[in-house]
């Protein structure tokens, strides 16, 4: 019995390892949808707990940008953050830790548009601000 369960144990292990998701959307999303226009907001909320230093913000079109920077991609999410670039409706949020990508997460445009933010490595303390048309500006740059 005990051999049972210690196979049950190592099954369930490897099935949490195995669906190791980078996926951060629904809470990004959710939590974008619940801001208020004319407020300024951060992503430490989103993140408590977890270890994620810095945000990149992945415009339409703008992957190539992503790959000269010296991040280290999981294989797993390297072709999702390509297609998800190329579309021009979404911002793809990236979240860091070192340097190396720990989350994503596809935001709609009409959430909260990232589009107009210079590509760069913001800190995860990084303040913005959501204007009434959704648009997402830098309320005060935050020296990485």
């Amino acid at each position: 019995m005990k051999k049972y369960i210690f196979y049950i144990q190592i099954l369930i292990l490897f099935i949490v390892y195995s669906c190791n998701n980078y996926d951060m959307s629904n809470d990004s999303v959710g939590y974008l949808k619940r801001l208020s226009p004319r407020s300024t907001f951060s992503f430490i909320p989103l993140v408590d707990g977890n270890k994620i230093d810095s945000l990149y913000i992945l415009q339409p079109y703008s992957y190539e940008d992503l790959k000269k920077r010296s991040f280290d991609i999981p294989p797993k999410i390297q072709n999702r953050l390509k297609t998800k670039a190329s579309f021009d409706n979404i911002c793809v949020l990236i979240f860091i830790h070192d340097k190396r990508i720990i989350g994503f997460a596809d935001v709609p445009r009409g959430a909260a548009d990232f589009a107009d933010i210079s590509p760069a490595l913001f800190s995860i303390n990084q303040l913005f601000y959501l204007d009434n048309q959704k648009k997402v500006k830098l309320f005060s740059r935050i020296k990485q």
